[in-house]
């Protein structure tokens, strides 16, 4: 399965780091570390990443908890991860840049419950 393979969704799908980030090198040696990883522990290079930029909220136009308004924006900080469905169980294959948390393996299918 490939990047052309994946459906057309609400996603936006990048083939350039350039694309999301000003430095592209150190971002790059991220995403190859992150792979290097996966391929240890599942075997198999990641079929996907997926990137969670940071967020900082200034007064603006949303609503934070206490009822004041927030203006949200992205930041170049971000949390990536690399995954994998496995076609012969039908699980994801779960690995992130963050020591911190586990990884996982979860059903592929979105009304299993985990």
């Amino acid at each position: 399965m490939g990047i052309d393979t994946i459906p057309t969704l609400c996603i936006p799908v990048v083939k350039d780091f350039r694309e999301i980030y000003n430095s592209v090198d150190e971002n790059k040696k991220r995403y190859q570390a992150l792979s290097l990883n996966f391929e240890k522990i599942y075997h198999e290079p990641p079929q996907f990443f997926a990137r969670a930029p940071g967020r900082v909220n200034l007064i603006g136009e949303h609503i934070d908890y206490m009822g004041y308004g927030v203006l949200p924006f992205a930041l170049e900080n971000d949390t990536i991860i690399a995954f994998s469905i496995d076609p012969k169980s039908d699980f994801v294959l779960v690995h992130h840049d963050d020591n911190e948390y586990n990884n996982g393996i979860f059903p592929a299918n979105p009304y299993t419950e985990i």
